[in-house]
């Protein structure tokens, strides 16, 4: 059974900085956007954080999210550790990219009829 668990949060209530954010929580999927992005941001990170998290899951079986923690807590001071260099999940973050960018460009399509 897959039970996914997403929403928003401020940002204080992060896990760290980071506007987006996921963890394997036992069976559930953990994903959390930041409240004050805009709705159609908060939209476009939870679908990233979506597609990271499965892509992730996949690869990196039980310990993907200890994987990832690992990788983001030890570069904070980048606004986007999984796009350095030796990423571990490197492949992963760019797909959610790729897919968080046709979702905002058909949201913004959207708001403009």
């Amino acid at each position: 059974m897959i039970i996914v668990i997403m929403g928003t949060i401020p940002h204080k209530e992060q896990r760290y900085n980071t506007q987006g954010d996921w963890w394997f929580d036992g069976t559930p999927l953990q994903i959390r956007a930041d409240l004050e992005l805009s709705e159609d941001e908060q939209w476009c990170t939870l679908v990233h954080e979506l597609v990271e998290a499965v892509l992730c899951k996949y690869r990196f079986g039980d310990d993907a999210t200890k994987i990832v923690d690992k990788w983001d807590k030890s570069h904070k001071k980048s606004k986007d550790p999984g796009s350095l260099k030796g990423c571990p999940y490197k492949r992963e973050h760019e797909v959610a990219s790729i897919i968080e960018n046709i979702l905002r460009l058909e949201l913004y399509g959207l708001r403009k009829r």
